[in-house]
């Protein structure tokens, strides 16, 4: 029922449509002329790809964009948007912000389109540090053993130890012996997405500030006779003191005294000094009395013969 008296009237039902040309004086019609309108309403089809997934290791992906058309010259053209404003006219652009993303697959002839979406998820969990283990290293506990095994992680746990500012790798076991005082760090990485998390334990250590015990000192009050015919004594065996300390082995204690080399008459007081390997000392004192034993001796004289002085006798 489509007529018009317009010579470019505008149609939009497709089929053939008949032109008559009138002159208005003489009423004279010219041959009609046929126009066929054909309707292209073949949409593409939108294909947006597969999930991907972000994580700390991959953290950009490229979208899978693609379309297609059964008209086998379409002209096909690409429209992206998805988070936080993002647009694209590529087929297949990069994204690192996980949400959905809609593609829109436009035939530029007909103007028909299609969408599709996909979604990009984020996977980017982070480990649960823990170390344990941390005790003081002390003269007896000389060595201990951090553990980072009850970490926790979503796959498999890969772990790298350091110490202080140094970036040295000390190991790579769950485990860490350590014997020197300082702070301890431990990177925890999660084989399912990469992600890594870092904790540290300060590691100190006490220093020895126990003196040596003297349970008993040199024997005291030490008579010692003076060695024959002079009023001294010399190579005087003064025994040793009965000793312990808290850390340092008895056979590795420094054991010292200031006795002379000759002792003189009488009383001379010794003074022992103990010292163990952090450089602790005590001291105790020892008396040593240098007795004089000796009977005097008399020498034989010769005899004398005298003369009694004159007039007496």
């Amino acid at each position: 029922g489509f007529s018009s008296n317009e010579a470019m009237p505008s149609v939009s039902v497709a089929g053939d449509y008949i032109l008559t040309v009138t002159d208005t004086d003489s009423g004279c019609s010219s041959t009609t002329d046929t126009v066929t309108v054909t309707l292209d309403d073949t949409k593409p089809t939108a294909e947006a790809g597969e999930t991907m997934e972000l994580t700390c290791d991959t953290t950009t992906v490229t979208l899978n964009g693609s379309g297609s058309s059964t008209k086998i010259d379409a002209d096909l053209s690409y429209a992206w948007t998805g988070p936080n404003g993002f647009s694209s006219n590529e087929a297949m652009p990069s994204v690192s912000v996980a949400g959905d993303y809609i593609l829109t697959v436009t035939d530029t002839d007909s103007g028909c389109s299609a969408t599709d979406s996909v979604t990009i998820t984020k996977d980017a969990n982070v480990p649960t540090a823990v170390i344990t283990g941390n005790e003081e290293l002390t003269c007896n506990n000389t060595e201990i053993t951090l553990d980072a095994s009850n970490s926790t992680v979503q796959g498999t746990p890969s772990y790298s130890w350091t110490k202080d500012e140094d970036d040295t790798i000390l190991g790579t076991d769950a485990t860490l012996d350590v014997s020197e005082e300082g702070s301890y760090f431990v990177t925890v990485t999660d084989s399912k997405n990469g992600c890594s998390a870092m904790i540290s334990v300060n590691v100190i250590f006490i220093p020895d500030t126990q003196k040596p015990i003297i349970t008993a000192c040199a024997p005291d009050m030490m008579e010692v006779p003076a060695d024959n015919g002079v009023c001294n004594a010399s190579e005087v065996d003064l025994g040793l003191p009965t000793v312990s300390d808290n850390c340092t082995a008895n056979e590795d204690l420094i054991i010292t005294n200031d006795a002379p080399e000759v002792f003189e008459l009488g009383q001379t007081t010794v003074t022992w000094t103990v010292k163990d390997a952090t450089g602790n000392t005590t001291t105790c004192e020892q008396i040593v009395n240098v007795i004089d034993d000796q009977a005097p001796v008399l020498e034989t004289q010769s005899n004398i013969i005298v003369d009694a002085d004159p007039g007496i006798c």
